[in-house]
């Protein structure tokens, strides 16, 4: 008589390996998937914060113009709109060097 092999517990083994890596592989791929979805979404929505900033710093030039214009404003009040224009400069460029951070 020959002897007979039991294998049943040696295939089982290396089925559920490949299962538990397969998995594994999949969660990593989700992962960076995510976190560059994340990192893309953030990126865009500083992207459309400057470009309002941007919009909020041309309407401020064109009131420190008109401002500038009208014989009857007083400095106190340009000189605020000026601080502000400076304030919404400063916010764009710190919104600017995050997007660049963020993106490399």
């Amino acid at each position: 008589m020959t002897p007979k092999r039991h294998d049943h517990g040696n295939k089982a083994a290396p089925d559920a390996n490949k299962i538990i890596n397969t998995q594994s592989t999949i969660n990593i791929l989700l992962t960076i998937y995510s976190d560059d979805f994340i990192r893309s979404e953030s990126i865009e929505m500083l992207q459309a914060d400057i470009v309002a900033l941007e919009h909020r710093q041309k309407t401020l030039e064109c009131e420190i113009l008109e401002a500038s214009r009208n014989l009857q404003s007083n400095e106190q009040f340009i000189h605020y709109l000026k601080s502000r224009a400076l304030f919404v400069r400063e916010q764009i460029e710190i919104l600017r060097q995050q997007a660049n951070a963020s993106y490399h």
